[in-house]
């Protein structure tokens, strides 16, 4: 049970990503973390992909903690921050 509450922790549920974890043996909270640490983990690079995909590699000159605080303000101002890509 503790190995499936970490699952859903890390992933927040997305299949995608407990495959990832169950592919590669991570059957314990201490693999799934040095699963996400490695340096080729998808884990680490998914978030740059997804911000390059959504503003273009042209923007990435703005820092990451200036698009943290742009999520932010966006979810402020929608409420919940219930929204999705491309919205």
């Amino acid at each position: 049970m503790k190995t499936l509450a970490s699952s859903i922790h890390f992933t927040g549920g997305v299949p995608k990503y407990i495959e990832q974890f169950m592919d590669r043996g991570c059957t314990d909270m201490e693999s799934m973390v040095d699963l996400m640490l490695q340096p080729d983990s998808s884990f680490l690079t998914e978030g740059t992909a997804l911000l390059i995909q959504e503003f273009g590699e042209r923007n990435m000159a703005i820092t990451f903690s200036e698009f943290y605080r742009l999520f932010l303000m966006v979810k402020i101002h929608c409420g919940n921050g219930n929204f999705a890509m491309g919205e």
